[in-house]
């Protein structure tokens, strides 16, 4: 209740009561086409003061093209806006998603003037005159991979004033990527094809616009969004003019209902706004502080995808290009891409039957890719330490050969002996142990046995000289007794 009466106290105020401070503006009548960056296509991004190159829905295609591609369900944004000098500006939006990946949008915008006395050279009275604006929006967009879209918007343009008319075309181009879970940046250029009007004599060529904004979503007990925006424009002079913009949009009174309350300010103005959400319909309203009154925003948001009739074939293909998106995560071993594509699958059919199929089968496949990778560890650690054995056992070798050719051949055949396990194909090592075997016999007077080794020694090593001639000088003797 108090939250409602301090929005009743700021409507009812008049702006100066406020006293807030407002930018001073040029003294000239603006850029051709300038009502087009000036107002929104929504009550909502209007309670956003406009900041809205990272926002998404139907009427995103208005600031940027992309901003229609993460939206998910059909969508129809009206807005109305009663204006000074009994002007007034309206705005509808139709979003219809063709696919996954693709989506689709028409925005028709009008801004009318109020009547004006029309007057001869000599000031007599011709009656009365307006001027109406209209464009007409087609936007197309795609998601080029999961966290980055792209979108194209073809427009026409047609002013009247009095008795002329002119019609002109453009093409607006646009980007949201998404670097975090909770972050959206878009950066869109409006009038990369800009539209040329000539009523009479002067023809009006439209300026490119560069708009860049982010907006971050977060959540304590209560859902938070954080916008920011920024929008370059070139002057009727020659000169570049940065119009930046900040909005808040939370839930102030619990994340249960839905009410949003939303806060803003832009180069031009303060902004004021809320909605109010029951089923598929979003009632959505926003004031604009300026100088010299507030002026008024009523909007409805309808999505009418809750309508079986509209969506179920929709729905059938985009569960089936999810599946098979799915199939492909998890044949490529990407098991966390392919839990957020079966949350995707949920997010459509809560009840889908294949989704708990795919769910247990990445948990099959990451247990079984567990084992796979212990399985190699293990592998890998039982090598390594092969590794290092074998390399102990080249070591304890070097100092058997050390002892025998110092002749102290007890210790050089204990030494090769605790190695000779892990050097059956080092035929120099089982060399060493087999001649030092044969001198231990030897001082034992043991030459029948010393006869074996020294022949063992020739077998594996012919080339073996010493114990070729060691073993003749052991036959001598045994023959000689």
């Amino acid at each position: 209740m108090r939250m409602a009466r301090m929005l009743i106290f700021l409507l009812a105020c008049p702006v100066s009561a406020l006293d807030v401070p407002f930018r001073q503006r040029p003294a000239d009548g603006g850029l051709p086409g300038e009502w087009l960056t000036s107002f929104s296509a929504g009550a909502r991004d209007a309670g956003l003061a406009d900041a809205s190159t990272a926002l998404t829905g139907a009427a995103a295609a208005y600031s940027n093209p992309a901003g229609i591609a993460v939206n998910t369900s059909e969508e129809v944004v009206l807005m109305v806006a009663p204006l000074i000098a009994s002007g007034q500006y309206q705005a509808v939006s139709v979003s219809y998603p063709v696919s996954v990946y693709d989506s689709m949008s028409f925005s028709f915008l009008h801004l009318g003037s109020g009547a004006a006395e029309r007057t001869d050279d000599l000031g007599q009275s011709l009656g009365s005159f307006n001027e109406q604006d209209y464009a007409f929006l087609l936007s197309y967009a795609r998601h080029t991979s999961k966290d980055l879209a792209a979108g194209l918007t073809l427009k026409a343009v047609k002013q009247s004033v009095a008795d002329f008319s002119a019609v002109g075309f453009g093409i607006d181009l646009g980007l949201q990527a998404k670097p975090l879970s909770d972050l959206t940046v878009g950066f869109s250029v409006l009038n990369v094809l800009p539209p040329k009007i000539k009523l009479k004599e002067e023809k009006d060529v439209f300026p490119v616009s560069y708009r860049a904004g982010a907006a971050y979503s977060f959540s304590a007990q209560r859902t938070f969004l954080l916008c920011v925006d920024a929008v370059m424009t070139g002057s009727a002079f020659g000169r570049r003019m940065v119009r930046p913009g900040a909005a808040l949009e939370m839930q102030p009174i619990s994340a249960d209902i839905p009410f949003l309350v939303r806060l803003g300010v832009n180069h031009r103005e303060y902004t004021l706004g809320f909605s109010v959400k029951t089923g598929p319909v979003s009632f959505d309203y926003a004031a604009a502080f300026y100088e010299l009154e507030i002026l008024h925003r009523f909007g409805i948001t309808l999505r009418y995808d809750v309508i079986p009739a509209f969506t179920g074939k929709k729905k059938k293909a985009a569960l089936l290009a999810l599946k098979q998106e799915a199939g492909e995560w998890l044949d490529a071993g990407n098991y966390a891409q392919c839990e957020k594509t079966v949350q995707r699958i949920l997010e459509i059919n809560k009840s889908d039957p294949d989704a708990p199929i795919i769910a247990e089968k990445i948990q099959s496949r990451r247990a079984a890719a567990q084992i796979s990778q212990r399985s190699a560890q293990s592998a890998a650690q039982a090598l390594a330490r092969q590794a290092a054995a074998k390399a102990q056992a080249l070591a304890g070798f070097d100092k058997a050969k050390g002892l025998y050719l110092a002749g102290q051949y007890r210790k050089a055949l204990e030494t090769i002996k605790d190695h000779l396990h892990l050097l059956q194909d080092n035929l120099p090592a089982r060399g060493i142990a087999l001649m030092s075997q044969a001198h231990v016999f030897l001082e034992e007077e043991n030459y029948p046995e010393a006869m074996k080794q020294l022949r063992k020694a020739v077998e594996i090593e012919p080339d073996n000289r010493e114990a070729a001639l060691l073993y003749k000088r052991v036959q001598d003797i045994t023959e000689a007794d």
